[in-house]
C-alpha cells in the first residue's frame, strides 16, 4: 500500500471513495485485483472499505458521508452521538447534503440523507472526522426531524443535560 493511501485509510477507518484512490495513485486494475482476491470490496458504487471483515458503526458512519458526496456531513442524532450524547440510540446515520443531490445507496445500511440549503463547504461549520455539524446545529436538526414533540423536547434537554 502506498504511503498516500496508507494516509488516507488511516484518516478515514479504511473507507475511501473510488476517487481517493485514483488521487492516490491506485489504477483500477490494482482496485479490481484487490477485489477479486477479496482483500477490499465495494460499499456501494462510489465507495470501497480496504479490508474484508465486518465493518464497524464508524465505517459505517464514513461510508455515508463518503457515498453522500463532498460537502456533506454526519448530523442530527448521529452527530450528537459522536459528540458524546448518550442514551439516544438511532440505528440511523443522518447525513446532511446540498439540496438536490441523489447519491447512490448501500445495501445493508440504513442511513438518511437530509438536504439542507447551505452546503458543509459554506457557511455550516463543520467538524471532526468524520466531518459533522456542531452540537448546536445537531441538536436543533435532530429536533426538528423528530416526528413526536415531546421526545424532540427530551432530546434537546438530554444535549443540554450531558453537556
Amino acid at each position: 500500500m502506498n504511503i498516500r493511501l496508507k494516509q488516507l485509510a488511516e484518516r478515514q477507518n479504511d473507507v475511501v471513495r473510488r476517487s481517493q484512490l485514483a488521487d492516490a495513485g491506485v489504477g483500477p486494475g490494482v482496485v479490481r485485483a484487490q477485489i477479486r482476491a477479496t482483500r477490499w470490496r465495494p460499499l456501494g458504487e462510489t465507495v470501497m472499505i480496504l479490508h474484508n471483515g465486518p465493518i464497524n458503526i464508524l465505517q459505517e458512519r464514513w461510508a455515508a458521508v463518503l457515498t453522500a458526496g463532498p460537502c456533506c456531513a454526519l448530523a442530527g442524532i448521529t452527530a450528537l452521538q459522536m459528540g458524546g450524547l448518550r442514551g439516544w440510540d438511532d440505528p440511523r446515520v443522518h447525513v446532511l447534503s446540498p439540496r438536490g443531490r441523489t447519491p447512490a445507496r448501500i445495501d445493508g445500511f440504513q442511513w438518511v440523507l437530509h438536504e439542507t440549503r447551505i452546503p458543509a463547504d459554506g457557511q455550516l461549520q463543520v467538524i471532526g472526522s468524520p466531518p459533522r455539524t456542531r452540537v448546536e446545529r445537531s441538536a436543533i436538526d435532530a429536533a426538528g426531524w423528530e416526528p413526536n414533540a415531546r421526545t424532540a423536547c427530551g432530546l434537546l434537554a438530554a444535549v443540554v443535560r450531558q453537556r
